[in-house]
């Protein structure tokens, strides 16, 4: 988003030749990240309204935009509409307390709506189950709650939702094992961090010394996460036994891992690590 002058605008801009490709204005804020699926672009606004710019790849394209009112939220609360996720012929959005699942595309019509009581502002993960057309996707809520939907062919339907004692505000990470099983890897503000069942049966919790923000990243058949003490643990996705500690000299605020390197987010400071040396 530019706001350097009055108007909200959705700018898209080529590094390549050093300009802008194309903008446009917006009636509300748009405060959230914009989604491509198939070439086309997707974005949420303040205003419950959800966007899509037809084609966006094209470098040929006009100075101003033209932008479709894809879809209205129809909530009497205030929200703002953050697309999760497009995959498997459904959009996955979230506005206010609400996660919002409907076919893909052009389709006014939602199929499962899960409310919560929390924000969910992160993409889910996803996993493929061997029965054809089945797919199952978790989510983290600022309520404190690991939610399950799941998706077939034929219905859309909520699973289940596991509660911790702090809020989750970092995307889940999925282990399958040899049996075609998954277990879901997330942290949370209270301090632990959480293997649970694709049944929503806890495997086991590790316990950190503060709270729990960051991605956590599966690397060797080892879980890496990272916790506001300062310390980066790798655990055992099996039982959750400590392998070993990292100690950084400042807070970690975030952590992504491409690759063999880590990358983390510090006051101040983006700083990238081996992999191999933790």
């Amino acid at each position: 988003m530019d706001s350097s002058t009055d108007n909200e605008y959705l700018c898209s801009y080529s590094f390549t030749i050093n300009k802008y490709l194309w903008k446009d204005s917006f009636v509300s804020n748009a405060f959230t990240e914009p989604n491509f699926y198939s070439g086309h672009l997707y974005i949420g606004c303040t205003s419950k309204a959800f966007y899509y710019y037809p084609n966006v790849s094209s470098l040929d394209l006009p100075n101003e935009y033209p932008k479709t009112n894809y879809r209205s939220i129809n909530s009497s609360k205030k929200g703002t509409v953050r697309v999760l996720e497009q995959s498997n012929g459904i959009d996955v959005l979230s506005c206010g307390n609400r996660i919002i699942f409907s076919p893909h595309p052009f389709n006014k019509k939602n199929i499962l709506e899960v409310l919560t009581e929390g924000s969910v502002v992160n993409r889910p993960a996803i996993f493929m189950h061997s029965t054809p057309f089945k797919v199952s996707y978790y989510f983290t809520c600022a309520d404190g709650k690991l939610y399950k939907a799941v998706c077939t062919s034929f219905s859309m339907q909520q699973s289940w939702a596991f509660k911790t004692n702090g809020p989750l505000i970092s995307s889940p990470v999925i282990k399958k094992d040899d049996k075609g099983h998954e277990t879901v890897f997330f942290g949370s503000e209270d301090s632990f961090f959480y293997a649970v069942s694709g049944d929503g049966e806890l495997k086991w919790k590790h316990k950190s010394d503060g709270p729990i923000r960051g991605q956590c990243f599966l690397y060797k058949d080892k879980i890496f996460f990272a916790s506001s003490d300062r310390k980066i643990y790798c655990v055992s996705p099996e039982t959750g036994e400590c392998l070993g500690v990292y100690e950084v000299d400042k807070d970690i605020y975030d952590m992504k891992a491409s690759d063999n390197e880590v990358y983390l987010s510090l006051p101040g400071e983006l700083r990238a690590l081996r992999i191999a040396t933790l």
